[in-house]
């Protein structure tokens, strides 16, 4: 590890680079999934919504734009893991990597605040019962 200088470090980046493939080749596999579910089951739900007539009351609301938001956090996460697994050495420019972050923090943010209005729905539905 001392004696990297030279033709010895080229070929100490290309072994380590080798290295870091095999290691992360489950965190692309794994995410790619992830995404892939995430695309199909969001995208099956708000067909299945489309569907139902009578889909009116708030928390369908709440559901559908909880789907669309994680639609699209799965469309995000799923390109950008099978970008870095094609495109070695990519580098993404300024601009674009603080676009990527605000869609990555904007998605996170709504889903959370989804998941507290459907909560505050369903409590106000469980505290005040239709007489």
């Amino acid at each position: 590890m001392s004696n990297i200088t030279g033709g010895n470090f080229s070929q100490y980046l290309a072994n380590s680079e080798k290295l870091l493939f095999k290691r992360f080749t489950a965190y692309y596999v794994i995410v790619i999934i992830e995404a892939s579910i995430g695309i199909a089951g969001n995208g099956l739900f708000l067909l299945s919504l489309v569907k139902i007539k009578n889909a009116n009351s708030n928390m369908y609301v709440l559901m559908s734009s909880l789907a669309v938001a994680d639609f699209i956090s799965s469309i995000r996460f799923g390109t950008e893991v099978i970008r870095d697994l094609l495109i070695k050495n990519y580098q993404v420019q300024y601009e674009l990597c603080r676009y990527q972050f605000l869609i990555s923090v904007a998605c996170l943010n709504v889903n959370a605040l989804h998941l507290v209005l459907m909560s505050v729905d369903r409590y106000i539905s469980v505290a005040t019962p239709v007489r």
